[in-house]
């Protein structure tokens, strides 16, 4: 049937394995690591009993980790990260203008400020639409109100006007 479920008497595979063979488990709720792991069986058996490697391991860094690290400290309120958006965050967009500077030959030492500096104007433009666009679309609501005597945006959701006319 199914050993044991203790490590030290088989594998999390021959358990499977077991499981399959006694009927317990059916084929269709088989691990998708299960036939890879039946394709291409590892060189030596996973055991407890095996001492483990002692090949030191490697910090990994890139570049732009010291960047994105600065990045977020100074910029910690204006990171939004969402992962359904196509959009890049605004730490690749950084990271972005931080290329591009770093290939016009901008000294090293004064790169990140400068990307700072481009930056910051680059938030300020961005805020500077959207509330442009807050205040057209109040103005707007306004006026469907005025010209519709609704009371509240909930009264003017109610009614059969044309939403995307309102909110752009």
């Amino acid at each position: 049937m199914a050993q044991s479920r203790l490590e030290k008497v088989g594998t999390i595979f021959s358990r499977t394995t077991s499981l399959l063979k006694g009927g317990v488990m059916k084929e269709e709720d088989v691990p998708l690591w299960h036939a890879i792991y039946k394709a291409f069986p590892p060189k030596y058996e996973p055991r407890f009993d095996r001492p483990g490697s002692q090949a030191p391991i490697k910090n990994i860094y890139y570049t732009e980790d010291v960047i994105r690290a600065k990045f977020q400290d100074d910029f910690a309120s204006v990171i939004d990260s969402n992962l359904y958006s196509k959009q890049p965050s605004r730490t690749q967009q950084f990271i972005a203008e931080y290329r591009k500077l770093e290939k016009e030959g901008v000294p090293e030492s004064e790169l990140y400020d400068k990307t700072k500096e481009k930056f910051v104007w680059l938030l300020d433009k961005v805020h500077e639409k959207k509330e442009l666009r807050d205040t057209r679309q109040a103005r707007e609501r306004q006026e469907l109100r005025q010209q519709s005597n609704f009371k509240s945006d909930t009264d003017l959701k109610k009614s059969n006007v044309d939403m995307r006319k309102v909110f752009g």
